[in-house]
């Protein structure tokens, strides 16, 4: 039994001695990294790939053959559902078109994002593709939201772009942007995917910064507002922005800024109230109507389509 044991333990160290040997070797010139899901399909993973092919035509065809087979390392899973296929495909410049069938539409909300993120990564590595757009049924791609995904680059999932890679996860936020009026908050549900690594509070304030991907709603932040800080403690999160928040306000009612950053951040299950402060001081007020010296909790009042 011993000597059984020592032989599946050679054979063991001897496998991972040639993986990690490949790894090494796998680089330079021709080497493309691909990327794939873990086995619980909840984050991107990688692995590289030395490519036969050289011009950008054979290497497209090449590199999404790469991303449906079984990759070497047992823990990645590719992310293309068995019978999903890409149709066909354009290249015009630096713009790669991918035409999808039918089946993309059953892609549920972290499946599409994932894959969608491995594809576009995958594709802008190949020499002159900067910029990658999917159609479905030769219609542009919507999201989540109903909203076009429009052209896509590498770094159009990255929250941070000094991030490991493999820390990807998505993630499906609820976020209260305004309507079209600015005098109501309207309930939205968004699937980003973010680095694992960063607080979840800081990615539910940096989507309401970057706005609404409808048309049907209105931003509650302004664009050019900075993010100086943020803290969860007993409960409470301590949002800390500059004074853009109040100076760049948008064109809406009072409470619309304060209660789309306090509902939005209450929806996360560690977080019952919200203080909001201007380069460090509570002793502000937004437009001379709201202190800031207030710990604000989640209110409904102000949200649409609310059920009496």
């Amino acid at each position: 039994m011993r000597i059984c044991l020592f032989l599946v333990f050679l054979c063991l160290s001897a496998l991972c001695a040639c993986r990690q040997k490949k790894q090494e070797e796998i680089s330079g010139e021709g080497v493309y990294t691909v990327y794939y899901k873990n086995q619980s399909g909840t984050k991107l993973m990688s692995e590289h790939y030395r490519a036969a092919g050289s011009d950008d035509t054979t290497l497209v065809r090449e590199l999404l053959g790469e991303m449906r087979v079984h990759p070497e390392e047992i823990e990645l899973v590719s992310v293309f559902p068995e019978n999903l296929s890409v149709a066909k495909y354009e290249r015009e410049g630096a713009f790669l078109t991918l035409y999808f069938d039918s089946l993309y539409t059953e892609l549920d909300p972290v499946s599409e994002i994932l894959l969608r993120a491995a594809v576009v990564k995958t594709m802008c590595q190949i020499p002159g593709i900067s910029y990658v757009s999917f159609y479905v049924n030769d219609q542009p791609l919507m999201d989540a939201n109903g909203a076009p995904a429009g052209i896509m680059q590498a770094d159009t999932f990255v929250e941070n772009l000094n991030e490991n890679l493999e820390s990807m996860q998505p993630v499906t936020l609820i976020l209260y942007f305004a309507n079209q009026e600015g005098d109501l908050l309207y309930e939205t549900e968004r699937t980003v995917l973010y680095n694992s690594d960063m607080p979840l509070e800081k990615v539910v304030v940096n989507q309401l910064i970057q706005g609404p991907s409808s048309d049907d709603f209105y931003p509650t932040l302004p664009e050019n507002l900075t993010l100086l800080g943020i803290t969860v403690k007993d409960g409470i999160c301590y949002v800390d922005f500059d004074s853009s928040f109040i100076s760049g306000a948008r064109d809406v009612k009072d409470y619309i800024p304060i209660y789309s950053v306090v509902n939005s951040l209450s929806e996360l299950t560690n977080i019952s109230k919200v203080q909001i402060t201007i380069n460090g001081s509570t002793d502000v007020k937004f437009r001379e109507n709201i202190s800031f010296s207030t710990i604000f909790e989640r209110n409904l009042d102000y949200v649409g389509g609310m059920e009496e």
